[in-house]
């Protein structure tokens, strides 16, 4: 069912559950942006909503779920300055990178199971900021940018990617490559490598990335 996921600035959290894949603007409305630090938009319609977003200054997670007319990511993002973590799962429209070089506060970005991916582009090295980049069952991937090896990685998860290789060499010199890519493949090895991301991820959450990680926003 359409849904709406929010987590408060108590870290408690509220699932919105819609009938009407439209109800999305109304509920932004609603809501006071100050309190929100993640939303997790499933399956609603986000057209005239996108246009409420930069009035969350405060979040730090945004999650696009099975959300269709997706075509590439919303310009309102840009205005975001707090937002760390964004994920774009399972839309079945998106396809283009369209300025994706304005979402350099980015810490992490996951683009995965969206079947109309068909490249990553050089664009995405200006993300100077990013070390985490899921790509996951992207099944059309077929081609990632050198650029992005000058990124600060610390994973890059490509996997179930069927249709990209090989990769390029400036993407072997990524830290942790070895362990991140080609062992994402082998079973009990990947589930020890995707529970290290996760870790890595709740622990640069719980800081808000002003203690351990404070360079990153300099």
């Amino acid at each position: 069912m359409p849904s709406v996921e929010i987590t408060l600035t108590n870290r408690r959290k509220v699932l919105v559950e819609y009938k009407d894949k439209t109800a999305l603007s109304i509920l932004l409305q609603a809501l006071a942006p100050d309190d929100i630090l993640a939303l997790h938009i499933k399956g609603l319609e986000l057209r005239s909503a996108l246009r409420e977003l930069p009035r969350f200054t405060q979040l730090e997670t945004l999650v696009f779920e099975q959300c269709q007319e997706l075509f590439t990511f919303p310009k309102e993002l840009r205005k975001l300055d707090n937002l760390r973590h964004l994920s774009i799962y399972d839309c079945p429209d998106f396809h283009r990178w369209d300025d994706v070089e304005e979402l350099t506060q980015l810490h992490s970005l996951s683009v995965e199971r969206c079947h109309c991916i068909t490249f990553v582009p050089p664009e995405l090295a200006v993300l100077n900021k990013l070390i985490a980049l899921s790509l996951r069952h992207n099944e059309q991937l077929y081609s990632i940018a050198p650029q992005v090896g000058n990124l600060p990685l610390l994973i890059l998860d490509i996997h179930g990617c069927i249709m990209l290789d090989p990769l390029p060499v400036e993407l072997e010199k990524l830290p942790l490559r070895s362990e991140n890519m080609r062992d994402l493949a082998k079973g009990e090895e990947c589930l020890k490598k995707q529970a290290k991301l996760e870790n890595i991820l709740e622990r640069l959450e719980k800081s808000k990335y002003q203690r351990d990680y404070a360079g990153y926003d300099d």
